[in-house]
């Protein structure tokens, strides 16, 4: 099973008043696995953003902090900056299942191809099949009332 972050940050340039906006797709997370990590129910992310202003060629580092709890919900966010402020974060978590590496392992059989079919031909087979159930029928006429 991978996760996939995606988003968006938005930050201001202390220097020159200038706004950035980072692809949460642009940013690589981690998930933490620290002793205490383990300890808790909560999933942490993190990921660090460094660059340089495009404007004034301030240094830009932001650390980014995601939550998970429960399973791909964000429970919240926290960041550390230096040389911007005004953050605003939002982010979404997918969980997806990596089929190139299930191939490599034992997780699933294909089934056997080569088996007799004819054989099963015999039983009755139902496939999605509800009950018939009588319908009301309406007996009484328009004239009535």
């Amino acid at each position: 099973m991978n996760v996939s972050i995606s988003g968006y940050l938005t930050y201001v340039c202390n220097r020159c008043r200038k706004s950035g906006t980072v692809e949460g797709k642009s940013l690589t997370f981690g998930e933490d696995t620290s002793p205490e990590a383990q300890d808790d129910e909560y999933v942490r992310y993190v990921a660090q953003y460094d660059t340089s202003c495009a404007s004034c060629g301030n240094t830009v580092h932001i650390e980014l902090d995601v939550w998970e709890y429960p399973v791909a919900a964000v429970n919240y966010c926290y960041y550390s900056e230096q040389g911007v402020g005004n953050i605003e974060c939002e982010f979404t978590i997918d969980h997806y299942f990596d089929d190139e590496n299930s191939s490599n392992g034992d997780v699933h059989s294909e089934p056997d191809e080569a088996r007799n079919d004819e054989e099963y031909d015999d039983e009755e087979k139902l496939f999605n099949e509800s009950p018939i159930e009588p319908g009301y029928t309406d007996e009484y006429e328009d004239d009535d009332y």
